[in-house]
């Protein structure tokens, strides 16, 4: 929130999006549907994703991932943790170039490292 002095919340538009902080939507394709709760616990777990999402439609799940840094998170991410969950069949992900007005609560790997 504008003139919060919480690190919880990141406000992002043209005065702060290139702080490094990198925005990515992942939609998921899981292989089992009996399975898919489960998969997006395991999803909501990782501590880069703001937000995991069941959906109906071609996918199963969206998930709101925050990455600080060098896209070398982002491709570990997309690399090793996402293929290691065994119930993902395919996904297809999408950086976020620019945004506005994009309220976002830190996912909690972020958080101390503005502590």
């Amino acid at each position: 929130m504008p003139g919060s002095t919480t690190t919880d919340y990141a406000w992002v538009d043209k005065n702060c999006f290139h702080w490094s902080m990198k925005f990515l939507f992942d939609i998921i394709k899981v292989k089992d549907d009996s399975q898919l709760d489960e998969s997006l616990t395991h999803i909501s777990e990782f501590d880069n994703v703001h937000s995991a999402i069941a959906v109906a439609g071609r996918y199963d799940i969206f998930a709101e991932v925050v990455f600080a840094g060098e896209m070398e998170a982002l491709y570990c991410f997309m690399s090793q943790k996402l293929p290691a969950l065994e119930n993902i069949g395919s996904s297809e992900s999408f950086v976020v170039m620019k945004a506005k007005k994009k309220w976002l609560l830190l996912p909690s790997g972020l958080i101390n490292r503005w502590d």
